[in-house]
């Protein structure tokens, strides 16, 4: 495998209404396999983006079969940040269908 982000994304906490991510499970990309995961706010994500760090999505994933998703975009719409891995400019975080944080 080689790196395909500086984190990937595997799982995603949604608000009750669903139309929110809260928060995601990443892992960095060690060049070769996927690192531990680490559940983190939304908010650092969008703020690492917008640094030039590169998020992507991962599926289906074990300890050494994960599938590469789609690649993490952010924007602000009236200063909240949304996430998604379409290129749609609208007020919902989009992550396609990774799994949700338990």
């Amino acid at each position: 495998m080689t790196k395909w982000a500086d984190f990937l994304i595997s799982e995603a906490k949604y608000s009750q209404d669903h139309t929110k991510i809260i928060q995601i499970k990443q892992h960095p990309d060690l060049d070769g396999s996927v690192g531990e995961g680490q559940i983190v706010d939304k908010g650092i994500v969008s703020s690492n983006i917008q640094k030039g760090k590169v998020y992507r999505t991962i599926y289906n994933g074990g300890p050494t079969n994960w599938t590469k998703g789609d690649i993490v975009r952010t924007f602000s719409v009236d200063g909240e940040f949304f996430i998604r891995t379409d290129e749609n400019k609208v007020n919902l975080d989009n992550l396609s269908m990774i799994n949700e944080i338990q």
